[in-house]
């Protein structure tokens, strides 16, 4: 494998059964790899990564190896440290929910040109130590999300990431509380690029951060999890909000004013019994609604005489 690894540019395993462990030697000495996706291999354990072989990788994509145990970056000398994750574009580790150990904090910093970072429904993961102010300017999407164990909360103030459009965050694990996951979004409104939020809580948090209301850019707003019984009236707020969903929100009755969400194009209420039997034609939301030309309630969309 040696002898012709150092002609690849990129590796797609996919549904590969007997797969185990990806170890380093893989890509020994191989400067022009570029591309690796793993996709649901359901016996690897453990994948091997080393700072000789990926100074050209630019996209690493992980998902659906529910077996996987740990991501490992390893530095054998000196001669090896120099480049690390310098061209990587794209990291996504989605759906492996056994995994615990991935790549460190240090590691992360060298990622220089990165534009995406998701890291979702890793639901073993207990800490991921991240510091917004080592990402890069350029990173546009970022995933923290589904993660319900996941204890290190980011550090480093949300401002600092300028140029990001689309952001998905939460749940942390439950120890967090409230108060410490709100103040992850302080400084949110000076995101001027962030055009969609999607928020995922707990049954506990009953209300959202209020440092969401100063979001004038967002586009759409997906809500899971949350406690509330109401949408806050600061929603009228999000002058640029087209499309509103509205995720397990079980204790949820009401929505704002229709004065709130006037240019509200698409909304999706789902597994929220109360307030989709309240949202239906001649039910008690319906005047907030009826001005809005996509509704879907409970998996089904709502058809309208207009």
């Amino acid at each position: 494998m040696q002898q012709h690894s150092s002609c690849l540019t990129s590796l797609r395993l996919v549904s590969v059964l007997d797969v185990t462990c990806l170890s380093k030697s893989l890509l020994y000495d191989n400067q022009r790899f570029m591309f690796m996706y793993i996709l649901s291999c359901p016996s690897l354990t453990h994948i091997e990564l080393s700072a000789h072989n990926l100074e050209s990788l630019e996209v690493l994509y992980i998902s659906d190896c529910k077996k996987l145990k740990s991501i490992r970056y390893s530095i054998q000398g000196e001669e090896e440290s120099s480049g690390g994750f310098s061209s990587l574009q794209v990291l996504k580790v989605d759906n492996c929910s056994e995994v615990s150990d991935i790549l460190s904090p240090m590691v992360l910093e060298s990622c220089t040109s990165l534009e995406i970072l998701q890291l979702s429904r890793c639901h073993n993961l207990v800490s991921f130590p991240i510091d917004f102010r080592s990402l890069p300017s350029g990173l546009f999407m970022l995933d923290i999300s589904q993660c319900p164990r996941l204890r290190s909360l980011p550090k480093g103030g949300i401002s600092c990431l300028s140029g990001l459009t689309e952001l998905l965050i939460g749940p942390f694990s439950e120890e967090v509380g409230s108060a410490s996951f709100y103040e992850i979004f302080r400084g949110i409104q000076q995101l001027q690029s962030l055009v969609k939020l999607e928020l995922y809580g707990w049954p506990q948090f009953e209300s959202l951060p209020d440092h969401l209301q100063h979001l004038t850019t967002l586009k759409e707003f997906r809500i899971y999890n949350f406690g509330m019984e109401a949408l806050p009236e600061w929603i009228r707020n999000l002058a640029s909000l087209k499309r509103l969903g509205l995720h397990t929100c079980k204790r949820i009755k009401h929505l704002p004013s229709k004065e709130a969400l006037p240019n509200l194009t698409d909304l999706t209420i789902e597994e929220c019994p109360e307030l989709s039997e309240r949202c239906k034609p001649d039910q008690s939301e319906w005047h907030n609604i009826s001005h809005i030309s996509t509704i879907k309630l409970e998996g089904q969309p709502l058809k309208l005489a207009r």
